[in-house]
């Protein structure tokens, strides 16, 4: 009997471009990415018209979703925007809503009032920090928070 033991790329790929686009939807970075075979080029604009372009090679040995979620790292780490101490981790754009990560691994649900996500990301990406807090403090509305007690469990509280 023969197994099916060989790696077809463009499955991988195919597989890439479905869940990318779907974690891309949920980012609070605006982003367009290229797949080529071998890697896919992350692309942002900045306030200054300048373009910054990251390179992220696959690993062909992981799946789809360990890809992924090293982009995901990546991004955080570089590319995700901050109020204060804590990361804008998620968004839902029709909720007008963000999850930030504290260094701490809590998550926090807020929802913005008064401004559309899509604006609060801009003007955040352009301000400093402490602007960017002030801005925050004015229109985020604590829906649910969820601390991390340790790496198997998850404690949830409801506002």
């Amino acid at each position: 009997m023969l197994l099916k033991d060989y790696f077809a790329p463009e499955e991988f790929l195919a597989e890439f471009k479905k869940r990318f686009d779907a974690f891309c939807k949920n980012s609070p970075v605006i982003l367009t990415y290229r797949v080529t075979p071998i890697s896919v080029y992350l692309q942002r604009t900045l306030d200054t018209g300048e373009i910054d372009i990251h390179k992220y090679d696959f690993d062909y040995n992981m799946t789809v979703k360990e890809n992924i979620s090293n982009i995901k790292s990546w991004l955080r780490d570089n590319w995700y925007p901050r109020v204060g101490i804590y990361i804008i981790d998620r968004t839902v754009i029709k909720k007008d809503q963000m999850v930030l990560v504290g260094p701490d691994g809590t998550q926090e649900i807020y929802e913005l009032k008064g401004i559309p996500i899509t604006v609060f990301l801009r003007r955040v990406r352009s301000k400093g920090s402490e602007e960017a807090k002030s801005l925050f403090l004015k229109h985020a509305q604590l829906l649910f928070t969820m601390e991390a007690k340790n790496e198997n469990t998850i404690h949830a509280e409801k506002n």
